[in-house]
């Protein structure tokens, strides 16, 4: 539990000092301001709990207040702009219940708590108090720079792409650096993709806030799969709360191929045609490539043609929407099948189309 004691005091909408005298004028023109209806002083309208942590929940959040005037205060409703915090009101430290008046001459706080859960920078909460009273509905306010136990630097393992591991000569490497809350191990790996190794680097640092900073070396080996990979590695750690390193490579195999997700022919007018291409390109000068055959599975509305460009180095597989399309969706799978003997995997497209009566 995290006690925070008042260090900031500001002048807003609700009458904001020591006490219900604090807002009188000297001058005998000026009317008493807390006479009459009611009203809160509170000495504290706006908290700023500074740098906090992730997943802490800060209790015990005090905003002081005094019930000034000749009538009762009653307090019906806290809003409350975010499921972060929580209220209560407090006199001679026992909760006040809601509805209940607050007598004049009274004392008490506002209490709040707040959560900063997953949020991350700056953070604004407010309570807004309703009822019946001078200056009601009065709000208060809780700000927070969220800061999480484990800051990234850079925040992501970006590799781009990569050549799979038989194809090239040593494996990628990417460094991260992580600033954590407190001294802290790994107890172990809960996810690590496939192909992919973490391992500590150099010796930790110690830092006069009590934090540490610590390096990470991301390694992709030969046994990552081909494709694209979007994924982290998850440790769990001495702190309590988890290091998550998240993980971006796009692992290219011996072939290339443009486009690597889809032949979207859009929309046709019916009565035309259209030709579309997927580029195979050798990725490498040790890649010596074959002739392939292409299959497709779908709508007779396509028709497919396969064109040597450069032997051995680029193929052509041209996809054809003939201009007897009838009208509605066309879909289907193209398959690029290499000879056995080359040792290369099939690849597979979708392809879609959406043809239209012309105008």
């Amino acid at each position: 539990m995290k006690v925070l004691h008042a260090t900031l005091v500001l002048v807003c909408g609700l009458i904001l000092g020591g006490g219900c005298d604090a807002g009188n004028s000297k001058s005998l023109e000026t009317p008493n301001p807390v006479q009459g209806k009611g009203g809160l002083v509170f000495s504290i309208l706006d908290r700023n709990l500074g740098d906090v942590r992730q997943e802490t929940i800060y209790k015990d959040i005090q905003f002081p207040f005094e019930v000034c005037g000749n009538s009762p205060v009653t307090i019906t409703v806290y809003d409350l702009s975010c499921g972060c915090t929580e209220a209560k009101i407090l006199v001679d430290g026992k909760v006040w219940p809601r509805g209940e008046p607050l007598l004049p001459g009274m004392k008490g706080m506002l209490s709040a708590t707040f959560d900063a859960a997953r949020y991350k920078g700056q953070k604004t909460s407010s309570i807004t108090l309703r009822g019946e009273g001078a200056d009601l509905p009065a709000q208060l306010t809780l700000n927070a720079f969220v800061k999480p136990h484990f800051e990234l630097q850079p925040t992501q393992a970006r590799f781009g792409e990569i050549l799979v591991g038989r194809l090239r000569e040593s494996d990628p490497v990417k460094e991260i650096q992580v600033t954590a809350s407190g001294p802290f191990e790994i107890i172990r790996w809960r996810r690590l993709p496939k192909g992919i190794v973490v391992e500590a680097s150099g010796e930790p640092e110690e830092a006069a806030d009590g934090s540490q900073v610590r390096r990470f070396k991301i390694r992709v080996t030969e046994n990552a799969p081909e494709g694209r990979l979007y994924s982290s590695a998850l440790a769990e750690t001495t702190l309590g709360h988890n290091l998550e390193i998240l993980i971006h490579a796009q692992v290219q195999g011996p072939v290339r191929y443009y486009p690597s997700n889809r032949l979207w022919f859009g929309m046709q007018d019916q009565g035309q045609a259209r030709t579309m291409t997927v580029r195979c390109l050798a990725a490498t000068d040790s890649v010596s490539l074959q002739t392939p055959e292409a299959l497709f599975k779908g709508s007779d509305a396509f028709s497919i043609q396969v064109v040597e460009k450069k032997p051995g180095e680029e193929y052509l597989v041209r996809v054809r929407l003939g201009a007897n399309a009838s009208v509605g969706r066309h879909n289907g799978i193209l398959e690029i099948k290499w000879p056995e003997e080359t040792g290369l995997r099939s690849f597979e497209i979708p392809i879609s189309s959406i043809v239209r009566t012309a105008p």
